[in-house]
């Protein structure tokens, strides 16, 4: 997909691309050439182990995001392509309303807000398939 070129930029190239999360580093400088598309997976399960992130300002463990950086400085992404999520009524939206069979975010969401609420560690507010 992506070839890595001097200085810590990174070239994805025209055409299409399918993966998971894209999890960058330090002094990294994605770019995107013109026609370059990069499609997410569908698959939730492509998005584990979880990662330390926030949800709606929130620190927890939970899925990885699309494009993740964790304590990390200097990076850019660059260029003319497309970053495409794939979201759609079957896949990520169902979240939100708990529709077509996926389970709605709602409890979780409340779970957390009183985990953080009372002061329970970061460490131990694990979210993702398989936790909680």
């Amino acid at each position: 997909m992506a070839h890595q070129e001097g200085g810590g930029r990174v070239v994805v190239p025209q055409g299409t691309s399918l993966t998971g999360p894209i999890h960058l580093k330090s002094n990294v400088n994605l770019h995107l050439s013109k026609q370059a598309i990069i499609k997410f997976s569908q698959n939730p399960d492509h998005f584990l182990p979880v990662v330390r992130t926030s949800w709606e300002g929130v620190e927890l463990y939970n899925y990885s995001p699309l494009i993740y950086a964790y304590k990390c400085k200097n990076i850019a992404i660059t260029g003319f392509g497309t970053l495409g999520g794939q979201g759609d009524k079957y896949h990520w939206w169902p979240w939100k309303s708990g529709s077509y069979g996926q389970p709605c975010q709602d409890k979780d969401r409340e779970i957390l807000f009183k985990m953080a609420e009372k002061g329970v560690p970061v460490e131990a507010r694990v979210f993702g398939r398989g936790n909680l």
